[in-house]
């Protein structure tokens, strides 16, 4: 035989084999997917129940529900295959088989088997269906012709819930012998009805103080008001990259009915450890609350479906801290005694109005927090890097305009005029009132370790906010110089049409003589920096 013949050859037996071992494998597979009984042999033309238990009384009522289980899956299987095993409830089991007798039973009673023909168990489900859709379509007859939302979805409830209960849903058809399930066309019906609805929450994706009072409405297409809806509503802790860690809250659900208005009030869940966090609040129908629900009846839930995002802040003042700059004039730039002050830091007298500045650089959690809430997904590149993404580190990676949104956004939540400081009013808040070359006097930031620049031995990249304690200045004002230079409004130097903008107080990439108060550098507005930050000024009522 030619070399050519042998290998072909040898390809055939390798094809043969592998066929040989799937087929095999798929045996085996079926095998053991089929409950093993010594009892039975099974014969074709019945359906048969397995029970096995701890008692005689516990292997009838498995193996009974078996029975009926099986019979009505091969019944949804001739249209579909590849459909679930259908479950039904207890009580239906005796409503269908009450009156069979066990097929075989192991001495001992914890091993039984029922059956029944395929041709009595077509009479049984036939008679049974005729009872069961004259009892439903009555019920949807008035769910049609009803003008009442809730009421429509009260009898929907009660339809799909006993459909699904008695192992129906996939089988009872609207008419006998048509084809269109009774099922489907109460589904609809929900579903168009909820595709309509128009949710509006009082408050919605924000920040509220303790004891929120939260209202939502609901109205139809038609904007008429939709009164005894019955909504259940889920509080729930997500998980949200820098902003939460995996929660260990437990969700929250009750249920609530709007009144005449269409309106419902949802209560705050009562525990404490559901403030300071984020929440989700999700409203939806109330289908999947029956004790037995469909895939179809969640699927009406989720279409109706609305969610607002909260973080209930136990003290405002706390979560958003400021110290207060009184007005007046001040001397600013260069110090006589700073040997290391270069020309462009020319000393020069300002007047100021009082302000408030942050204590701290705005966070990670706190901008985190911001882009949650307005569902922002320009998130910061450095977010998903360990490096710089505790939540108590600076954020960086934002630009001018980011930093000014989310000023503007912040001023809505706390009631107040928030924005992002002058260079002048940095340098005022960063001295404290004193002549210092730094935030906490004039020594070098090496000695005692002060602030947070390149080769301070304790981080090598953004630290936590406020950890140099000695770095703190008299006005309590924390990483004032080093960790992350700070966006100001100001052009230094600068045309009036420029793009650049004045940065101050170094950073962790700059070395301890960037790091003095005078000192400053301009960049690109429209840039994202990894030494870059910002903290913000609130205007204080005259």
């Amino acid at each position: 035989m030619c070399l050519t013949n042998t290998r072909k050859l040898i390809k055939r037996i390798a094809l043969t084999l592998f066929i040989t071992m799937v087929a095999c494998s798929s045996l085996s597979a079926k095998s053991k997917s089929k409950p093993k009984n010594e009892l039975v042999k099974e014969e074709d033309g019945f359906y048969y129940g397995y029970g096995k238990g701890s008692s005689l009384e516990d292997s009838i009522a498995i193996a009974k529900k078996d029975l009926l289980e099986n019979a009505l899956t091969a019944m949804v299987r001739v249209s579909d295959p590849a459909a679930k095993k259908i479950t039904v409830g207890e009580e239906v089991v005796d409503e269908r088989l009450g009156n069979i007798k066990p097929f075989s039973q192991s001495k001992s009673g914890d091993n039984v088997v029922y059956r029944i023909k395929e041709v009595d168990w077509t009479k049984n489900e036939t008679a049974f269906q005729k009872k069961l859709r004259d009892t439903l379509v009555s019920d949807y007859n008035k769910l049609i012709s009803s003008r009442d939302v809730a009421v429509k979805f009260e009898l929907a409830a009660s339809i799909l819930s006993t459909l699904e209960k008695k192992g129906e849903t996939n089988l009872l058809t609207y008419q006998d012998g048509a084809t269109e399930l009774l099922s489907r066309k109460v589904e609809n019906i929900c579903k168009t009805i909820a595709e309509g609805f128009e949710v509006s929450f009082s408050v919605k994706d924000c920040i509220l103080s303790e004891n929120p009072e939260i209202e939502i409405t609901v109205k139809d297409n038609a904007g008429t008001p939709v009164s005894g809806l019955k909504l259940k509503t889920v509080w729930a802790a997500p998980y949200v990259s820098v902003l939460s860690e995996e929660s260990t809250l437990e969700e929250v659900v009750s249920f609530v009915k709007t009144d005449s208005t269409g309106t419902a009030k949802i209560d705050f869940p009562l525990s404490e450890e559901y403030l300071n966090c984020v929440l989700d609040l999700t409203i939806t129908t109330s289908f999947g609350a029956e004790k037995f629900v469909s895939p179809q009846m969640r699927a009406i839930d989720n279409i109706s479906s609305v969610d607002a995002r909260y973080f209930v802040a136990s003290d405002i003042n706390q979560t958003y801290s400021f110290a207060n700059v009184e007005g007046g004039e001040f001397n600013v730039g260069a110090l006589g005694h700073d040997a290391k002050a270069a020309k462009k830091e020319a000393a020069h007298t300002v007047t100021l109005e009082a302000f408030d500045i942050a204590v701290a650089p705005v966070t990670n959690y706190q901008y985190a927090l911001y882009l949650y809430l307005t569902r922002n997904e320009d998130t910061p590149e450095y977010f998903v890097n360990s490096d710089y993404n505790n939540p108590n580190q600076p954020v960086i990676g934002v630009s001018l305009e980011d930093a000014e949104n989310y000023a503007a956004w912040l001023s809505t939540q706390i009631n107040a005029t928030l924005r992002l400081p002058t260079d002048d009013e940095w340098e005022v808040a960063a001295r404290a009132g004193a002549e210092f070359i730094y935030p906490w006097g004039d020594d070098d930031p090496s000695k005692g370790k002060k602030a947070n620049y390149k080769g301070n031995g304790k981080y090598k990249y953004t630290s936590p906010v406020g950890a140099f304690e000695t770095g703190i200045n008299a006005w309590g004002l924390m990483d004032m110089s080093g960790n992350v230079w700070e966006w100001t409004t100001s052009m230094r130097n600068l045309p009036e049409d420029s793009e650049m903008r004045t940065v101050k107080g170094g950073s962790w990439m700059d070395g301890a003589n960037d790091l003095r108060i005078s000192n400053y550098k301009n960049i690109d507005k429209t840039q994202k920096y990894p030494d870059v930050g910002f903290r913000l000024v609130k205007e204080v009522s005259k």
